[in-house]
C-alpha cells in the first residue's frame, strides 16, 4: 500500500493464507523491470521476500530476475539487503543444492558490485574532502565481508583479501588510520576463512605481518600447512 500497489485481498486472514510466490510473480509481471515507473529498491526487496518466504516454493527464475534488475539499477543498499535476505532465508542453500551455477554467479557478482561501489564512494570522499561517516562505511564493509566468507556464495576471496590489504596500506600512508585499520581487520576476517593453504599463502604473502597477525589460524582446515606457507613469505 505504501508503494501504491494493489492488495489482492482486503481481508487479513485471506492475505495470510495466499500464495506469496504467485503474488510476487503477478507483481513482477505487471511492474517489474521498468525502472522508469519510479519503482525503487523497496519494491524489488518486497518481491524477493515474497518469493523466498517459503523455502519449499522458491521461484528461482524470479529470484534471478530480481537480482539482475537490482544489479542493473546499481542500488547498492537494496542489493546488499537482497544478498543478506537470500543467505539468511536459506534460499542460497537450495540454489547450491540444485547446482544452479548461473544464480550463484549472479549473487557473487552482486557482492562484487556492492564492494566496488562502496570502495569508490570511500575513495571519492577521501579525495574530495566531503563530509561523510567513516563508521557507516566500515559498518557496510563489515556486512559485505560477512557475505564474502559465507557459504555457498561464490566469490574470489583471495582477490578481496588482497584488495583490502592494498587499501589498508594506501590509507595508512594517507593518514586515514581508521579506514586503514578497518580494511586490515576485514582482510584478516577473509584470511581466517581461507581453508586452502595455497590460497591462504597467496593472499597473506601480498600483505605484511601486521596486516595478518591477528588471523585466528585455529579456524582453518589444514592450519599447520597454512601457517607454514604463511611463514615462508618472510
Amino acid at each position: 500500500e505504501a508503494m501504491g500497489l494493489p492488495l489482492p485481498h482486503s481481508d487479513l486472514i485471506q492475505l495470510s493464507a495466499m500464495n506469496y510466490v504467485s503474488f510476487a510473480r503477478t507483481l513482477w509481471r505487471h511492474h517489474g523491470g521498468v525502472s522508469s515507473r519510479g519503482l525503487s529498491g523497496r519494491f524489488y526487496l518486497l518481491l524477493l521476500n515474497l518469493g523466498i518466504n517459503n523455502p519449499n516454493t522458491i521461484d528461482l527464475e524470479l529470484f534471478l530476475s530480481i537480482f539482475s534488475e537490482l544489479k542493473r539499477l546499481e542500488l547498492p543498499r537494496s542489493l546488499l539487503l537482497a544478498c543478506e535476505y537470500a543467505f539468511q532465508s536459506k534460499a542460497l542453500e537450495l540454489v547450491a543444492l540444485e547446482n544452479r551455477a548461473v544464480i550463484l554467479s549472479c549473487v557473487g557478482d552482486s557482492v562484487n558490485t556492492i564492494s566496488n561501489i562502496v570502495i569508490n564512494e570511500i575513495q571519492t570522499n577521501t579525495e574530495t574532502g566531503l563530509e561523510w561517516s567513516t563508521q557507516d562505511c566500515l559498518s557496510t564493509l563489515h556486512r559485505i565481508v560477512s557475505l564474502i566468507i559465507a557459504d555457498p556464495i561464490q566469490v574470489d576471496q583471495v582477490s578481496f583479501a588482497n584488495k583490502y590489504l592494498a587499501l589498508a596500506t594506501r590509507y595508512e600512508i594517507q593518514n586515514h588510520r581508521k579506514l586503514s585499520q578497518g580494511f586490515r581487520e576485514e582482510a584478516a576476517r577473509i584470511l581466517a576463512h581461507l581453508t586452502d593453504p595455497q590460497k591462504f599463502s597467496a593472499a597473506s604473502c601480498n600483505g605484511n605481518k601486521e596486516a595478518v597477525q591477528n588471523v585466528e589460524y585455529t579456524t582453518l582446515k589444514n592450519s599447520n600447512d597454512a601457517v607454514q606457507a604463511f611463514e615462508r613469505c618472510f
